[in-house]
């Protein structure tokens, strides 16, 4: 059995998320929460494009090993569990090839963050996987906005933002070495048009 078709393998806790799995974008492309068990592949996805992902996503960077890549993937799981985030693997069948992260905050907004392998890219992968988990997040839980950063050298994610509706802020968010950003960030948002008090 392919790993895109173990639903019943992903069982999990009864958060308000498991009624979206699996989810499929086309013939090839499904998402599905990434766990410790999915380690092997993840680290696989990092080594293919380390220099590409590394450049704007510094979360990534510790990963070197098995054991790193579990061990995050165990703490992102846990997170799962306890309905405070989401991370999903993009799969093109049995291949990762990027990953959609939600979070959800306490003032009831939705974070969002994301990851594609380069040779995935400009085929809308992300746009969509980003959709289903807004229409979702608006729909069914009533966050009242979706946001967003982007390096403003990153045209990919940028182009993301854009697709989806979201506006930047008018002031840059400042470069922060200490916490991997060494440039200015636009921030995005995109409210809940349907929100309620």
């Amino acid at each position: 059995m392919s790993r895109v078709d173990m639903k019943k393998d992903h069982q999990f806790h009864p958060t308000f998320w498991q009624t979206l799995f699996p989810i499929k974008l086309d013939e090839h492309i499904r998402l599905l929460p990434l766990r410790a068990s999915d380690a092997e592949q993840f680290l696989l996805f990092v080594k293919r494009d380390r220099a590409y992902l590394e450049e704007f996503d510094p979360y990534l960077k510790p990963i070197r090993t098995l054991q790193d890549a579990r061990k995050m993937l165990g703490e992102l799981e846990e997170l799962c569990e306890q309905d405070r985030s989401l991370t999903c693997g993009i799969w093109d069948d049995d291949t990762l090839v990027g990953f959609v992260n939600a979070g959800i905050r306490p003032d009831q907004t939705l974070k969002l963050g994301y990851g594609l392998a380069a040779d995935h890219q400009g085929r809308g992968i992300v746009t969509r996987a980003c959709r289903v988990l807004i229409d979702y997040a608006f729909r069914q839980l009533n966050l009242k906005y979706a946001w967003l950063t982007s390096w403003k050298t990153n045209a990919s994610s940028i182009a993301v933002a854009e697709r989806l509706g979201f506006v930047a802020d008018a002031n840059l968010l400042p470069a922060d070495p200490a916490q991997g950003t060494m440039t200015e960030r636009y921030l995005y948002r995109l409210p809940n048009p349907n929100a309620k008090d």
